[in-house]
């Protein structure tokens, strides 16, 4: 019994050692170059990350030109009447779903990934007004059905929503007064 003790640790510390890196007198085996040796002490994630992310990003413009002129018009508007612009506002800025709801991850994936175009609020920064570019991608079927779900949350979470394709100072203020 004791025999077999003695090979079980010794077959334990063979792994640990092996496994660590510790060749023999416990040293790491040499590397051919440099930037090897270097990433040996990084982490095998961040390698991996660092490989993946490397190549596979470009920069973009924030605003198409529509959203462009659309948010030079409200800045104008809001300037004038005492509001803040915001743009490209997340929707889960603006809503969260209830914690203990029986869907809450479903509700909560549903609003994780979107926004919305324009966000107005008052100086006190509280968020009332939420305006949306529709331009001709919003006449097809899937868009027009996330249109209607984004609409209904926000609704039913005291926002006022207003759709246009072009922003005009008379709409805005009609919008906002109502």
């Amino acid at each position: 019994m004791f025999v077999w003790v003695l090979i079980l640790a010794f077959v334990f510390f063979a792994l640990v050692k092996l496994r660590t890196g510790g060749g023999a007198g416990g040293q790491k085996p040499k590397t051919a170059n440099k930037q090897a040796v270097d990433n040996e002490c990084a982490p095998d994630d961040a390698l991996k990350e660092d490989v993946l992310v490397e190549g596979a990003y470009q920069s973009k413009w924030m605003f198409s030109q529509n959203e462009k002129r659309a948010y030079y018009k409200l800045n104008e508007i809001a300037k004038k009447h005492d509001l803040i612009v915001f743009a490209k506002v997340r929707l889960f800025d603006l809503v969260e779903p209830i914690r203990n709801h029986p869907k809450y991850k479903s509700n909560l994936y549903r609003i994780q990934a979107k926004h919305v175009d324009f966000v107005l609020a008052k100086s006190n920064l509280v968020a009332r007004y939420v305006i949306e570019l529709d331009d001709n991608s919003h006449q097809n079927k899937e868009r027009a059905e996330r249109d209607e779900f984004v609409d209904k949350v926000l609704t039913l979470c005291g926002y006022k929503v207003f759709r246009t394709k072009e922003v005009s100072e008379e709409e805005i203020l009609k919008f906002i007064e109502s």
